[in-house]
């Protein structure tokens, strides 16, 4: 039989387990200051859009990059992918005059990222990219479907 000193003792355990221990991992897992949801599903940057035309079935990709100059922008179809990258050069640390960064929220650094573009559906050699007002747009035409033929079976 347990005494009262051991099952006060498993009692507090069980507190401190399932009441206290779970508030704070619920905090700590929500808190942005550990961004562990964001760490486990990251936020691409830059931000993307993806459209498909109803009718023409044309991909159309776009890409938040607000202040970030095209010298500094790259793009390359290769196979089947499309191979955006960001080269952000290193920046020292500004002073700001008598102000103190306390949070960083802009990200700048470099970054890629990769889209599947099946050659088999979409005309790549067809592709535009365009920069205005912060946002870079790529249009891909999809391929012309050839027309359906039926074979005429013989039997021999």
């Amino acid at each position: 039989m347990k005494t009262a000193t051991q099952l006060n003792s498993l009692i507090t355990a069980f507190d401190d387990l399932f009441y206290g221990g779970l508030d704070s991992f619920m905090e700590d897992f929500f808190s942005p200051s550990t961004n562990a949801v964001r760490q486990m599903y990251p936020i691409s940057f830059p931000p993307c859009n993806v459209y498909i035309d109803e009718e023409t079935k044309d991909l159309k990709l776009e890409f938040a990059i607000a202040g970030i100059p095209k010298e500094q922008i790259s793009m390359d179809l290769d196979g089947d992918y499309l191979y955006l990258s960001i080269e952000k050069p290193k920046e020292e640390e500004e002073e700001e005059g008598r102000f103190t960064l306390v949070q960083k929220g802009i990200k700048r650094a470099s970054t890629e990222q990769k889209f599947y573009i099946p050659s088999s559906k979409y005309e790549t050699s067809g592709s535009s990219a365009i920069i205005k007002d912060g946002i870079l747009t790529v249009e891909i035409p999809a391929k012309k479907e050839m027309a359906k033929k039926r074979l005429k079976i013989s039997a021999s």
